[in-house]
Parts: C-alpha cells; structure tokens; sequence
C-alpha cells in the first residue's frame, strides 16, 4: 500500500467522523455545553489542587451555569426531535 492511499484513507476516516459529529451536535444542542461544563470542572479541580480556591469557585460556577444551558438545551431538543424519532 503506498503512502498515498494511505493517507487518503486517513482522510475519508475523518471526513467521516466530522460528519458524525456534526450529525450529532445537530440532534444534541446542548451536547457542546455539557462538554464544556466537564472540561470546565477538570480545570478547576485542578486549581483546587494547586490550592487557588478562588480561582477554582469561580471556574465550577461557570462550569455550573454551562451545564445548566446544556440540560435546558437538551430538553429542547427533546421536545423538538423527540416527537419525530418516536413516529419513525
């Protein structure tokens, strides 16, 4: 196998993830949100550790109001596409 089908196949591999995520993140609005919310609270945890109480508050209240508009994004979602995935 060359180096160039090779490389060509990497690539249809990741146009293919794209475009699952992108299908995803269409059906599931808040999914980027949740996902910051998780990145969010490893952060702060980690300024907890390097003892930056404040600092790590300050980052899990955000993380907090990320996971909110998540939930009340999916919700939405639910409410939208939820209804059509039941009739199919």
């Amino acid at each position: 196998m060359s180096k160039f089908s090779e490389r060509r196949g990497k690539v249809a591999r990741i146009r293919i993830l794209m475009r699952r995520l992108r299908s995803y993140f269409r059906e599931n609005w808040g999914a980027p949100a949740i996902i910051c919310f998780m990145v969010l609270l490893l952060v702060a945890a980690l300024f907890l550790a390097g003892d930056m109480e404040e600092i790590a508050d300050a980052i899990a209240v955000c993380a907090y109001y990320f996971l909110v508009a998540g939930v009340v994004l999916q919700i939405i979602c639910y409410v939208k596409f939820g209804s059509k995935k039941e009739n199919d």
